[in-house]
C-alpha cells in the first residue's frame, strides 16, 4: 500500500545471510543449519525472509525448518542434533499447539537450553540467556533513531520532510554462549 505524506521513519530489516556468514567463520565444519521458529504471523514473515536470503547457501548447507512443532517437541528434537549444526532462531511467539510466548524472555532461552548446538539470533533481546547472537536487529538503536525522528517533529519540522531510513543492524554475541 502506498504510505500518505505525512508519513516518516524507520524501516527494520533482518540480515539472517550476515549471520550466517559470522557463524560459519567461527565454526567453519558447520554442515547443517537448523532455523526455528513459530506459528505467529510476526515469526511466519521472518522465515520467508530468511528462506528468500538463505536461499543461495542451500547448495553447501543442509537446512532443516523446525517451524511446525509445539514447544515440548522441538526442544526434544533440539537435543537429538547431528554434529556440525548450528541452529538460528527467528522468532516463536506462538507454537504449533496455539500456545503464546514471550519470544526474548521464554521461547528464546527454551531453545538455547535445549539444543545441543549453538543458537544464533536475529534480535538484540535474544542474546544472551544460551544464545550466540550474531548480525542482529538493534531495538536500542532503532528507539534512538525514532526518538530522533520524534524530537524533529516536536520541534516544528513537518514529516513529510524526513527521510525514511533502515536501521542498523549490529553484531553482538555472548561470549559465554
Amino acid at each position: 500500500s502506498k504510505l500518505d505524506s505525512h508519513f516518516t521513519g524507520v524501516w527494520t530489516v533482518a540480515h539472517p545471510e550476515e549471520t550466517l556468514e559470522v557463524a560459519l567463520r567461527l565454526l567453519p565444519d558447520t554442515k547443517h543449519v537448523v532455523v526455528v521458529g513459530g506459528g505467529a504471523h510476526y515469526d511466519r514473515y521472518l522465515e520467508s525472509v530468511v528462506k528468500d536470503k538463505l536461499r543461495s547457501y542451500e547448495s553447501r548447507l543442509d537446512f532443516a525448518y523446525f517451524t511446525e512443532f509445539d514447544m515440548p517437541s522441538l526442544l526434544e528434537r533440539l537435543k537429538h542434533l547431528p554434529s556440525h549444526t548450528i541452529v538460528y532462531h527467528t522468532s516463536i511467539m506462538r507454537d504449533a499447539a496455539g500456545n503464546h510466548f514471550i519470544d526474548a524472555t521464554q521461547a528464546a532461552p527454551l531453545v538455547a537450553g535445549a539444543s545441543i548446538a549453538p543458537v544464533f539470533t536475529v534480535d538484540d533481546v535474544d542474546v544472551g540467556n544460551g544464545t550466540v547472537g550474531g548480525d542482529v536487529f538493534s531495538f536500542a538503536a532503532h528507539g534512538r533513531e525514532v526518538a530522533g525522528i520524534v524530537m524533529r517533529i516536536l520541534n516544528g519540522e513537518k514529516p513529510q520532510d524526513i527521510q525514511i531510513t533502515r536501521s542498523a543492524s549490529v553484531y553482538m554475541f555472548d561470549w559465554r554462549a
